[in-house]
């Protein structure tokens, strides 16, 4: 037997959660007919090899497999935790932890760590401002996350790609973080 199609807030590892105690859900698989979860746990960790724990519901007699709620201390925002679940049926035998999946924390409500970038004369004028910068890192970077927002709609590229596939996105502060390998 074996859990999958874990899911955070109904959704496949979520880049920008604005949810800071979210909800869990997942499905059993290859269960005996009539099967019946009667425990379930969940933990959250930092890591993915859970050395660095920050909730761990302990077995808990439940059924539900269904937005579990997270009981634990707020969460971080800007931040990837990894969860992963374990059940037990009638017979009370547990199944092995589900394979870790992850999930990712939005900006702060009500934050936004950067100044907001004006270019003179542009935004009265009703024109669009292209607004870009030049850098050079002293490292190659892994990842990386970019937050945007606009009081209208923006694209977003680097190196001369476009980050995304969508086109307009809107500018609702901390809506749209953007996430892309260090190769592109």
């Amino acid at each position: 037997m074996t859990l999958f199609d874990l899911r955070t807030e109904n959704q496949t590892q979520p880049l920008g959660l604005g949810e800071f105690k979210p909800r869990f859900s997942w499905k059993v698989k290859d269960a005996e007919t009539n099967y019946l979860q009667r425990s379930r746990r969940v933990q959250v960790s930092t890591t993915p090899d859970f050395a660095r724990r920050v909730w761990d519901s302990g077995n808990v007699l439940d059924p539900e497999s269904h937005l579990v709620p997270y009981m634990g201390r707020p969460l971080e925002p800007c931040t990837r935790y990894w969860f992963r679940v374990r059940v037990s049926g009638k017979r009370g035998r547990h199944t092995p932890w589900s394979e870790p999946d992850w999930f990712e924390t939005a900006l702060a409500p009500g934050t936004w760590p950067a100044p907001f970038l004006l270019v003179p004369g542009e935004a009265e004028a009703g024109r669009a401002a292209a607004l870009r910068r030049l850098f050079n890192l002293p490292f190659v970077p892994v990842a990386a996350r970019l937050y945007a927002t606009t009081p209208g709609y923006y694209e977003l590229s680097a190196n001369g790609q476009r980050l995304t596939d969508t086109v307009l996105n809107t500018g609702a502060p901390g809506a749209d973080p953007w996430s892309t390998n260090a190769s592109t």
